[in-house]
């Protein structure tokens, strides 16, 4: 049985950005950072998503891009770590994202 009395959750802070260039063109900007736990200073996790839609005929077509990229901002020897997870989470959310739009 695994001991979770002292473990100390791990918080995150975001904050979004929407601009709306054109009634069919949307840019969403995200900017994550950790509030605590190991590396909390160290990175922040910038988000971008570009998304497109278009109706015609009775017939909707929707594109999505979305960039990511990490700063940092502190010496860490875990960043190849990060890096990795972050770009996995980002195509996953990208999947969800679709999934969601498709629904």
């Amino acid at each position: 049985i695994l001991d979770t009395t002292n473990v100390t959750k791990i918080h995150m802070e975001r904050i979004d950005y929407k601009c709306e260039i054109e009634e069919d063109f949307i840019v969403l900007h995200s900017e994550c950072r950790l509030l605590n736990g190991p590396f909390h200073s160290n990175f922040k996790v910038y988000n971008k998503r570009l998304i497109r839609q278009r109706v015609s005929d009775g017939s909707c077509s929707t594109n999505i891009e979305m960039f990511y990229g990490v700063e940092w901002i502190k010496f860490c020897l875990f960043s190849q770590q990060i890096e990795t997870r972050t770009k996995d989470d980002t195509f996953t959310d990208c999947g969800y994202y679709r999934d969601y739009v498709i629904d």
